[in-house]
């Protein structure tokens, strides 16, 4: 296209305002009217246009060819009649994206949830791996905009037609870097199934792992909910578990390394708090405030305090965590008991439920003042 024939100039040619101009060539005419037609989904126009201009490439501002439009907009219809004509699938606009790569940065990818696109696109040819510009592949595309709405299909889809799980894009960043950022469960088990390295570091120097620890804050209730494969970077990142580094380290693989794991929370599973429906494991799950709750009913306390559980050894590693959410556990409980004893004194008129029910709107905080007060109140009513 001439330097004078530029798209501000070229509006004259929309059937809207049409004039007639003499900077604007037949070729630049036709090239319009195939982006024009493209942009609306009229197929009719974009073949007659096509059919004229004998290229199926063309491509007209911004180096977008009717493909790329098609994909940019949605229109599964129009992608399918075109992908008949052949075009290149790998092509690539201004900005050095495929129509894949379009399609994933579109609003309606990040609204449809429709999966036909990209396999029709993935079918044809197209380079789940292609990075633009931007350094978004596909896969990183669709990890980054998670939805708890969209299905891990789009994610299983692209890896299943060579997409990279480590390919690394913008900032170094993976596609399990992503996942796990989004909390997209299903991804992080799929990526890790699929070879996901969790040590690959990007270019901040921050790994999967340490972005696990990082995100999570170190809570290992947050990390199961991501899977139990992921219980390995909590205990080989953590300086206050050092102490399993060596027995982590001799350990062959991470296949076997998790078959260990499964072990531990199988045995955890099966051992049941007499008289309560909890188990070992589901204390281990939940957050020390959680525990230290459990802790106010007294038979539940007096049976953790008794109980005992299978020989300890220094590589039960999920046990060693057990005993020590218990010990943490009771610390808080010994807050709660202080601050229980405190409204006790200041609210005697109150039945045990609301002393309870008010204990569960107080912080960390508000519980040790109120504990440390507690001794000095009972002085004044005394």
């Amino acid at each position: 296209m001439e330097d004078h024939c530029s798209p501000e100039n070229m509006r004259c040619l929309s059937r809207e305002q049409h004039v007639e101009c003499d900077h604007v060539t037949p070729e630049d005419k036709l090239k319009y009217e195939l982006h024009y037609a493209a942009t609306r989904g009229n197929m009719k126009q974009v073949k007659r246009a096509l059919r004229k201009i004998g290229d199926v490439n063309s491509s007209y501002t911004s180096g977008l060819t009717a493909l790329h439009l098609f994909c940019l907009n949605g229109y599964v219809k129009c992608v399918k009649d075109i992908l008949k004509l052949k075009p290149d699938v790998n092509i690539r606009d201004d900005s050095d994206s495929t129509p894949l790569n379009v399609y994933f940065d579109s609003l309606q990818c990040h609204t449809s949830y429709s999966t036909p696109i990209v396999e029709m696109l993935l079918k044809a040819g197209a380079d789940p791996n292609a990075l633009p510009r931007y350094q978004m592949a596909p896969l990183h595309m669709a990890l980054e905009n998670f939805d708890r709405k969209r299905p891990v299909r789009f994610v299983e889809l692209l890896i299943n037609h060579g997409a990279d799980v480590n390919l690394q894009g913008m900032f170094g960043n993976t596609p399990l870097h992503f996942a796990i950022s989004t909390l997209n469960d299903p991804a992080i088990d799929l990526l890790l199934r699929k070879g996901a390295d969790i040590y690959l570091k990007n270019k901040r120097g921050v790994s999967p792992m340490d972005l696990v620890l990082t995100e999570m804050k170190g809570d290992l209730n947050m990390l199961t909910r991501l899977g139990k494969e992921l219980i390995i970077m909590y205990y080989c990142g953590t300086q206050v578990h050092r102490k399993h580094w060596d027995a982590v380290r001799q350990i062959p693989s991470l296949r076997s390394f998790r078959s260990r794991i499964k072990l531990e929370v199988g045995i955890l599973s099966s051992y049941k708090c007499s008289g309560f429906n909890i188990t070992y494991y589901d204390i281990l799950k939940s957050t020390t405030t959680k525990v230290a709750k459990y802790m106010l009913n007294s038979v539940f306390f007096d049976f953790l305090q008794n109980e005992s559980l299978f020989i300890r050894e220094t590589d039960y590693i999920l046990q060693e965590e057990y005993f020590r959410k218990l010990n943490k556990a009771y610390e808080k409980y010994k807050v709660y008991i202080s601050a229980h004893n405190f409204l006790k004194e200041v609210l005697p008129i109150l039945p045990e439920i609301c002393i309870n029910n008010i204990i569960e709107y107080l912080d960390d905080k508000d519980l040790i003042n109120m504990g440390k007060a507690t001794s000095s109140l009972v002085q004044i009513v005394e």
